[in-house]
């Protein structure tokens, strides 16, 4: 017997297939009592005579083909007897300890062996079993949909396959579309078939196998050829979407910060503002680089991810001014959807104010160390470093040179009740000043004994001028009716005299520094002291312009310098 569900060869009293484990129905039991009476004319299988598909190819048998009916009805055999549970009356097989219906043990005393207990119903022609029937008409389906099927595996998409013209569908042995069988009604038609004459005819199996491979075939190339499409698809598509993540966590975007401060103009010509970079990527890789920030804010480019921003060193302006920039840290954490790279404004978490720092408080390791960080910047567009820190160093000292001047003048600057002097600036730091009243007296600062001149009010107007040792550089109008005179010794000549004349006096005893010191002091460096004692010495007549020299000086230097309250 066949099961008509896998298609296996069983033993004809299954009550189940040993292959698929499907409930075999009466229906095909019964159809093994009588043999063929009827050959095929498509496959020449043998067929019931009754029949009006074939059961092995399905084709449709019409009435002309009766010519191929055969003669071959046999008389009904004799029925055997076999033995049944005593439980079920389900028949068993020769030495059976089990009951393969409803699995209780039998004991060879309890087997009924009469014939009376065995009841045989045959199916004639007249009276097909539903179960054939339905057999018949899903062998038929299967054929047609066999005929029509043409699979090609190399479409681009899915194969149509009707797949369920290729599955063969079971009824009840009742035929009502489903119902419950009982056993009695199952172990009735066993019983009626149990002696009809088997048949096992090889060609049958061999096309029914065939017929199960051809169908698994196409259905299973169509299947493949769509899940295959389908595989491909999601695979496409896991691959775009994984190239897409990978884009947008390698794409750098433009992070706009907050960076201000007077003075500073990238466009200008002032360095960029240097950014370290300290976090992680969306990738876990860690960062931590140096950036640099225009004026405006751009220039630090970052993958999605955590940083903290902070600045190590100031810019330098193009004219040169170093900031102080505010010790702070902006954190900037950003995702982003945009291969492409965006650009994300950061202005709102912070930035860094830069505030002009004074040239006089600038220092050399602060202007380095902008030149480091400003010499680091090689992108496009990246100031002469060189430059700025030239120009970063004038500034400063320029600044402290001004410094110095306001400090010198403000050291050389007398003020009197009457007046206002300033003095030579040839004398910064060489000199000393003291006051009594209106009268001041101008001292060498190396030989604190010696006084450079002396300055005193009256009112004689132009008064006693002096002589050549000692005389009256010039005097200046005051208020009231008063006058300020300048006077001073002409050490050009008296320590000149003192040496030719090898003078003994002790107050005429002057070192040679000292009356270099002093005769440049007097000339604001116009006369050597040397030159002078050459001329004297020679009777030479520029020695007179040589110690007259000073009265020049004064007159220039000082007189003139006397402003009236």
């Amino acid at each position: 017997m066949i099961c008509a569900h896998c298609h296996s060869e069983i033993a004809d009293d299954s009550m189940f297939c040993t292959e698929c484990g499907a409930k075999v129905e009466a229906s095909a039991a019964s159809s093994m009592m009588h043999p063929s009476a009827r050959v095929c004319p498509h496959c020449g299988n043998d067929i019931p005579a009754d029949a009006e598909f074939c059961t092995m190819c399905g084709a449709r048998l019409e009435a002309g083909d009766d010519a191929a009916l055969t003669t071959a009805v046999g008389s009904e055999p004799e029925p055997v007897p076999n033995p049944v549970c005593p439980h079920c009356g389900a028949p068993l097989m020769d030495g059976a300890e089990f009951c393969t219906q409803c699995g209780s043990k039998v004991d060879a005393s309890d087997v009924s062996q009469t014939e009376g207990e065995i009841e045989t119903r045959a199916l004639t022609p007249e009276q097909p079993d539903v179960d054939t029937e339905q057999y018949r008409a899903d062998a038929a389906a299967a054929h047609e949909s066999l005929n029509t099927v043409t699979p090609d595996l190399g479409m681009a998409g899915p194969v149509p396959v009707d797949k369920t013209a290729l599955m063969l569908k079971p009824v009840s042995a009742s035929g009502e579309g489903g119902g419950p069988v009982s056993p009695e009604s199952l172990a009735d038609k066993v019983r009626a078939g149990a002696n009809a004459p088997k048949k096992k005819d090889p060609r049958k199996i061999a096309a029914i196998v065939a017929g199960v491979i051809v169908a698994i075939a196409v259905v299973g190339g169509g299947t493949w050829a769509f899940i295959n499409y389908q595989h491909q698809q999601q695979v496409a598509a896991e691959q775009a979407q994984r190239e897409k993540d990978e884009a947008i966590a390698k794409a750098e975007h433009v992070v706009v910060i907050k960076a201000s401060g007077d003075g500073w103009d990238t466009l200008a010509g002032a360095s960029r503002l240097p950014v370290h970079v300290e976090g992680t990527d969306s990738k876990g890789e860690k960062v931590d680089e140096v950036q640099y920030a225009t004026s405006d804010g751009r220039g630090i480019n970052l993958r999605q991810g955590n940083y903290v921003l902070s600045v190590p060193a100031s810019p330098i302006a193009a004219d040169g001014t170093v900031f102080n920039v505010s010790n702070t840290q902006v954190e900037v954490s950003f995702t982003a959807k945009d291969e492409e790279g965006s650009e994300i404004d950061a202005t709102g978490r912070g930035g860094f104010e830069l505030t002009p720092t004074d040239a006089l408080e600038v220092t050399d390791e602060q202007i380095n160390k902008a030149y480091e960080y400003a010499s680091k910047d090689t992108t496009d567009g990246a100031p002469d470093a060189d430059a700025l820190k030239a120009a970063a160093t004038k500034r400063r000292d320029d600044a402290v040179a001004a410094k110095e001047e306001a400090d010198a003048k403000a050291a050389r600057t007398i003020t009197t009740a009457d007046y206002t002097l300033e003095l030579p600036s040839y004398w910064d730091g060489r000199v000393t000043v003291k006051y009594e009243g209106d009268s001041v007296v101008v001292y060498s600062k190396n030989y604190p004994k010696r006084a450079i001149c002396s300055i005193s009010v009256d009112t004689q107007g132009a008064g006693p001028m002096g002589d050549i040792g000692t005389s009256q550089m010039g005097y200046a109008s005051l208020p009231n009716g008063r006058y300020a005179h300048v006077w001073c010794d002409r050490y050009s000549y008296i320590i000149a005299y003192a040496n030719i004349t090898n003078s003994t006096d002790p107050n005429s005893y002057y070192t040679y520094d000292e009356a270099r010191e002093l005769v440049d002091l007097q000339t604001g460096g116009a006369v050597y002291y040397d030159d002078v004692l050459a001329a004297m010495k020679d009777d030479d007549a520029d020695a007179n312009d040589l110690i007259f020299a000073q009265d020049t000086f004064f007159q220039n230097n000082v007189v003139s310098q006397i402003k009236a309250k």
